[in-house]
């Protein structure tokens, strides 16, 4: 039996002997929800608005009792990997099950890392005693095992309740395909039956300015994607300091919103003609815009960052490609993201641009992926898509399970969801709105701060995003879902 790692009793569990799940254990499709401001939230009972069940009337028995048993390698302690570990228990499997993650926390929640996280540890850092050294290493750890509480999916004890092996803290660095044997960091090696890839994405550092080789980090120059990440950006966000966020999508736009609500003077520098990065039109960008705006921050669009000045082994300054220089405490780099699959190198897989999986989200004989790694051909467009938010990742995690069991062979098919919060601002976005051939506010308006924009691609209503409206959105979203017509969808829900 190969060790498990045990970085503490809530982050980490040491092997356990095997446990059947108890009646009534959670999945995280179940747990987690992502509503709006204005009332409920988008997704009932778990599901996303699209469907992916399988048909029961094809199981073969014989596979689906043998599959029960199987071994099962969950590389990414991801809220991909959980949910397809909790979702394989829920639906019967009992062999072993092991969910491997390279960093020292069990499974956490991504998405707050940009929004209500930065605003505690902020907050926690504002309040702590003058005499404290906030660089200690017993207040480092502090800080992040209070973090990880405030965003944690499972804890240990959770995941030992569900007879799942973790090891945490040692990455995978390899995968032999056709043997199913996953190689870790610490020299180790795991054989399954089944493997699932949920390695996720990594922060992407700022193009062009590489840093020099056996050169220390610049202080004060952060990224945004892990739990570290946040803590350690948090911990410079005070009032009056001075940050530049490098990046005008979802996680740039968010962080710069909790930094000018605390205080700070903004900078936000985006390369783009807009805000946001996912073709959501000019009434939404111009609206987010203009939030930002209301609240002191300097907005530069269409510039880039021809060089940061440090001094003393710091930050100092960010000068634009225009020859403006902005002095900074702090800078974000928030200029995207690329797949975590350099560990794949020599498998043999498909790693363009994530890992590239059939519509079932097989990617080989006995090896699946799931979340914001897989890439895969969606049903409802005939084109590889790769999503990269929480939903999606859950949703997949869930449909890789019932892959394993048998419980179907069917493609995945769940449409796109996510959420962002700037400011007081909720917005919610379903479908595809990228490379949309129209954008229509189809209920109230961006100047009262709650509206509903719908989009067309060709024929095909192919998006829907609410501001503050998610009920005026619901029959959108159900017509989006249900795969109506742009004209079918207008002329029986347009006002």
């Amino acid at each position: 039996m190969p060790r498990t790692s045990d970085p503490g009793r809530e982050r980490g569990v040491s092997t356990p002997a095997h446990r059947a799940p108890q009646d009534g254990t959670t999945t995280a499709a179940a747990s987690h929800r992502e509503g709006g401001r204005d009332g409920d939230g988008p997704r009932e009972n778990g599901r996303s608005d699209g469907r992916h069940g399988g048909d029961l009337r094809s199981v073969d028995s014989s596979a689906c009792s043998e599959a029960t048993q199987s071994r099962v390698v969950v590389v990414g302690a991801s809220a991909a990997g959980l949910s397809t570990v909790e979702a394989l228990r829920q639906q019967g499997h009992r062999g072993p099950v092991t969910l491997v993650g390279a960093e020292p926390w069990a499974p956490y929640d991504r998405p707050p890392l940009s929004k209500h996280l930065l605003t505690l540890v902020a907050t926690a850092q504002g309040a702590r005693h003058p005499g404290t050294d906030a660089d200690s290493p017993s207040a480092r750890t502090k800080s992040l095992d209070g973090a990880w509480k405030q965003v944690r999916l499972r804890s240990g004890e959770e995941l030992t309740e569900l007879g799942v092996q973790v090891r945490l803290g040692s990455p995978a660095v390899g995968l032999e395909v056709a043997a199913r044997r996953v190689h870790l960091a610490d020299g180790e090696h795991l054989d399954a039956d089944h493997v699932v890839i949920a390695t996720g994405v990594a922060a992407c550092g700022l193009p062009g300015t590489p840093q020099r080789p056996g050169t220390p980090p610049l202080r004060g120059v952060h990224r945004l994607r892990t739990l570290e990440d946040a803590v350690e950006l948090g911990a410079q966000l005070r009032q009056g300091a001075r940050l530049v966020v490098v990046g005008g999508g979802l996680v740039g736009s968010e962080a710069a919103a909790v930094a000018a609500t605390l205080g700070m003077q903004v900078h936000l520098v985006h390369r783009g003609e807009q805000l946001l990065g996912h073709g959501l039109g000019a009434s939404v960008t111009d609206f987010v815009r203009r939030l930002h705006l209301e609240h002191g921050v300097d907005v530069r669009l269409r510039t880039a960052v021809a060089n940061i000045e440090a001094h003393a082994g710091g930050v100092r300054a960010v000068v634009l490609s225009d020859g403006t220089r902005l002095p900074a405490d702090a800078v974000l780099m928030a200029v995207g993201s690329r797949p975590v699959v350099d560990w794949l190198s020599g498998s043999g897989l498909d790693l363009s641009d994530g890992v590239s999986c059939d519509a079932t989200l097989s990617a080989a004989e006995g090896v699946y992926a799931a979340g914001d790694v897989c890439r895969w051909p969606h049903p409802r467009t005939g084109r590889p898509a790769r999503v990269e938010h929480r939903a999606n990742a859950t949703e997949q995690g869930i449909h890789v399970a019932g892959r394993i069991l048998g419980l179907h062979a069917d493609p995945f098919a769940a449409l796109p969801y996510y959420w962002s919060e700037q400011y007081a601002a909720s917005l919610q976005v379903h479908g595809w709105p990228q490379g949309h051939d129209e954008a229509e506010v189809v209920h109230g308006s961006p100047e009262e701060r709650r509206f509903v924009v719908a989009y067309r691609q060709g024929p095909r209503l192919t998006a829907v995003l609410a501001v503050r409206s998610v009920k005026a959105a619901r029959p959108w979203r159900a017509a989006l879902a249900d795969g109506a017509s742009w004209h079918q969808a207008y002329g029986e829900l347009a006002a």
